[in-house]
């Protein structure tokens, strides 16, 4: 059983087909789905540290990384470096 958000595979190409705030929004979109499908089918996940070494990371953690902390900040930096990558 494959667990993934709606269209993913169409939505993905999509993004590079947008302009780059439409992409950041909908990766952002899709980012969330996965980490709604990762507390649905692995609620383990916030339970238990997967990371001996940064036992914070969990999907509060994930939400708030992904998330831009005002509108002048950048959002997590590796959308950022996706996008100068596909850029090139």
């Amino acid at each position: 059983m494959a667990i993934a958000p709606p269209a993913l595979y169409a939505r993905l190409k999509k993004v590079f087909h947008l302009q780059p705030a439409a992409s950041m929004a909908l990766m952002q979109e899709l980012i969330d789905e996965c980490i709604d499908l990762v507390e649905e089918h692995l609620p383990q996940v916030d339970s238990r540290p997967f990371f001996a070494d940064h036992e914070h990371i969990n999907t509060t953690w994930a939400r708030q990384k992904w998330r831009q902390r005002s509108a002048d900040d950048p959002p997590y930096t590796l959308l950022e470096r996706v996008g100068q990558g596909i850029a090139k």
